[in-house]
């Protein structure tokens, strides 16, 4: 009986120490679970391309892209068609002083490669909607759309760009 007295002494101090890291952890054995069965995986997505040097507002003749940091962009422009009975849209009208344009598509550029920017047009006034569009960058802070004409920052040279 003197040895078993002996042994729970020896195990006391090693118990004790057990137990309180266990209730200074938070960690309860009656709740714990196993990590076993169904897991969730938590989804990343992946990085935005580096959009950053076609971010801005660039401007050509009658027509104007605005691109946002997330791959977003707004294109407007003139079709210098007036809208009167008769004329199919797109066609531009005027309220007061304002031009209201007749092209106005909603585009998602999703890659860049080199120095162009690559998307698609989610929605267009002129039925281009799913349609591939994309932005080169070009010297003298210019851009070149798919269709080929130029747009301008706002460092371009005068002119450059159309009136």
């Amino acid at each position: 009986m003197n040895t078993m007295l002996q042994r729970l002494k020896h195990l006391t101090l090693p118990i004790l120490l057990f137990s309180i890291m266990l209730i200074s952890t938070g960690c309860n054995l009656a709740e714990s679970k196993p990590l076993s069965g169904p897991t969730t995986q938590m989804s990343i997505d992946p990085p935005l391309p580096n959009f950053g040097p076609f971010v801005g507002t660039w401007y050509g003749h009658g027509r104007v892209l605005t691109f946002q940091a997330d791959g977003q962009a707004t294109y407007q422009a003139r079709t210098y068609t007036w809208c009167a009975p008769g004329v199919t849209v797109p066609c531009d009208s005027i309220q007061g002083n304002t031009i209201h344009v007749g092209i106005v598509e909603q585009v998602l550029f999703s890659s860049v490669q080199d120095k162009t920017a690559y998307g698609h047009i989610m929605s267009s006034t002129r039925g281009n909607t799913g349609q591939p569009i994309s932005v080169t960058l070009q010297a003298n802070n210019t851009v070149t759309l798919s269709d080929g004409l130029p747009l301008c920052g706002p460092h371009a040279p005068a002119g450059w760009c159309g009136a």
